[in-house]
């Protein structure tokens, strides 16, 4: 990897040597620290828009239009909202402000002035992971009603016509309508939204970059806010006066499983994007020219 970077940065120094401006080692110097700074400049700008932007963005409404459209229980309240506001846009946000720059900084092209901040391929990977997000936080709720086997195991049917429970009827004959108070399929839904914001928070590391090229350890900051965030998340589901506050209750741990597993691929689903960026997306004229140079 340091010859690769001694190649690529020598590769660029032949083309700052063609600038009638550069006559000497220190202009050279100068030229570097100056397009290092405002790359990083920009990168950070760019990084606080994706660590926003995914969770900002369409979560919310995901949430509130898949329950309203499915006519599904309601998944989150407006105090688990806030508190999932307070928890992931604070510490975590903070500490992504030490990120170092990503390794790639220095080959990419001067940025477009006339291109905006929130490009289309941006844009699209906002809207992928925030539906993903939205769903999966959905998908929790839903989980603890129809497949848990310590929950009610309702049919599909059952749970999106909730609302006629208490009206009776023959398929509510063995369900207790109670069921629907219960405070586990919103505890799901909340602790499967934080988890995958702490998630997000990692993949914010490097716009392009894989977590296996820059790992979490790259920003210790990053790894603190993490593990103080969920800390307070436990606060609030294991202490009782808490539970009261924001309608949750404990999980299990077959429970916290669940919310692992329907966490994780957000994981995956970056990546893939990231993957996507740097083969299709990031090809530039002036890489290809660096290219040729380190052929030479």
């Amino acid at each position: 990897m340091q010859q690769s970077i001694i190649r690529r940065r020598s590769s660029i120094a032949k083309l700052v040597l063609d600038f009638p401006w550069t006559k000497t080692k220190e202009d050279i110097v100068d030229f570097f620290h100056v397009e290092e700074s405002k790359g990083l400049s920009q990168e950070r700008v760019k990084r606080d828009l994706e660590r926003y932007g995914p969770n900002e963005l369409p979560v919310e409404e995901v949430c509130i239009f898949l329950t309203a459209a499915l006519g599904l229980p309601e998944s989150l309240i407006p105090v688990q909202l806030l508190w999932v506001n307070l928890v992931t846009d604070g510490l975590p946000a903070t500490a992504l402000g030490f990120n170092p720059p990503d390794l790639d900084i220095m080959e990419r092209p001067p940025r477009n002035p006339k291109e905006s901040l929130i490009t289309p391929w941006l844009f699209f990977r906002y809207m992928a992971v925030g539906t993903y997000v939205g769903a999966g936080t959905v998908g929790a709720s839903c989980w603890w009603y129809v497949s848990y086997h310590d929950g009610p195991l309702l049919s599909w049917t059952q749970l999106k016509h909730h609302f006629k429970c208490r009206g009776g009827g023959k398929e509510w004959e063995d369900i207790d309508c109670d069921v629907f108070d219960d405070p586990h399929p919103m505890t799901m839904a909340l602790s499967v939204l934080v988890t995958i914001e702490m998630l997000n928070a990692l993949n914010s590391l490097s716009e392009n970059q894989s977590l296996l090229k820059m790992p979490p350890w790259y920003n210790k900051y990053l790894l603190f806010a993490i593990a103080l965030s969920m800390s307070l998340h436990m606060m609030i589901l294991y202490i009782p006066m808490f539970n009261t506050v924001f309608q949750i209750c404990p999980l299990t741990w077959e429970e916290w499983f669940a919310v692992l597993k329907i966490s994780f691929p957000v994981v995956l689903l970056d990546e893939t994007l990231k993957f996507v960026a740097r083969r299709y997306v990031d090809i530039s004229p002036r890489n290809s020219e660096l290219e040729e140079l380190e052929g030479k």
